[in-house]
């Protein structure tokens, strides 16, 4: 039975996961390590130092720090005998981590889309007609000051390039997401620049090519546009899929008819599923999560898409 839960790190996404679980998991003993401030909030039970928050032997981690500091709480909390949620991106950058006696099983990597419904829809749908899938567009694109408007931008890890800021990392749940729908690519090419008058040492805009075998993925990401923007339209020969995550809407064009399902633009529902699986179930054996390989994999190609930037040319995965 999971008594204990212990949160580290208290940023947006951290103060996201401790409303839902107070409200939701009303029996968890819950806990939040918080080293840098020490300010104390109401109905928050802090620790403020790491020892404390060792010595609480939780039974759940949900890493939230900065991706900076992913890898030095992981081996902080792992045991064989707990689970660890980590926020993406799993990492900041790949270092010749020691990954002995890490049991990866117990680990999963928050890359929420996952748990959408209209993602599942989406994943089945590609999946039917994957064979004669050749090209698909993926959007993602708000205004920084906009998207941090409870806290100032600049001051938030996505502005930071020591904290893992900028498009690629803070949206990478994109790049997940074709990671999700169609493996992993064998090149890519990718352009970034910092375009905005936004106070930030980040790229705030990334354009770049994953290319499969069989297919080629184009995919924006940027920190500038004015109103919400995350979509996605898929090309087959015979038909499209399209998908707005905003409005809900997913069209389905086949042998000339077109069928359109509506989703409930319900972000805060994503984010409890994917909290009620961390915490009920045993083991991440579910294809459909975003585990420690996948994560890892996803990783990579970040670290890929920088380097084609940075030489100007496409890259071998």
């Amino acid at each position: 039975m999971i008594k204990k839960l212990l949160i580290v790190g208290f940023g947006s996404i951290g103060k996201k996961h401790h409303d839902l679980i107070k409200s939701n998991f009303k029996k968890i003993d819950l806990r939040v390590l918080r080293t840098k401030l020490k300010k104390r909030e109401k109905n928050v039970k802090f620790f403020f130092n790491l020892n404390d928050a060792i010595k609480f032997n939780p039974d759940l981690v949900l890493i939230c720090s900065s991706a900076d500091k992913h890898f030095f709480y992981l081996k902080k909390f792992i045991s064989n005998k707990r689970k660890i949620l980590i926020e993406k991106p799993i990492f900041d950058k790949i270092e010749d981590y020691s990954f002995k006696g890490l049991n990866k099983d117990k680990i999963l990597i928050g890359y929420f889309l996952r748990f959408h419904p209209m993602i599942l829809y989406l994943k089945k749908l590609v999946k039917k007609n994957y064979n004669q899938i050749f090209y698909t567009r993926i959007e993602a694109g708000y205004n920084l000051k906009y998207w941090r408007k409870k806290r100032n931008y600049k001051s938030t890890v996505s502005a930071n390039s020591k904290t893992a800021g900028g498009v690629l990392f803070e949206l990478s749940h994109e790049i997940d997401l074709a990671y999700f729908l169609f493996g992993n690519p064998s090149k890519v090419f990718c352009n970034t620049a910092k375009f905005s008058s936004l106070d930030i040492n980040v790229e705030d805009f990334a354009e770049f090519q994953l290319i499969y075998p069989k297919r080629n993925i184009s995919v924006n990401l940027n920190f500038i546009e004015e109103t919400y923007n995350r979509n996605m339209r898929i090309l087959f020969n015979g038909g499209y899929i399209e998908c707005d995550l905003f409005e809900g809407i997913v069209k389905y064009y086949k042998n000339k008819k077109l069928f359109i399902k509506k989703f409930k633009n319900d972000f805060e529902n994503v984010y409890l599923k994917q909290l009620k699986y961390f915490i009920d179930q045993n083991k991440f054996l579910d294809k459909k999560v975003s585990t420690f390989n996948s994560a890892f994999s996803v990783l990579k190609i970040i670290e890929k898409l920088r380097t084609s930037s940075v030489e100007k040319k496409i890259v071998q995965v």
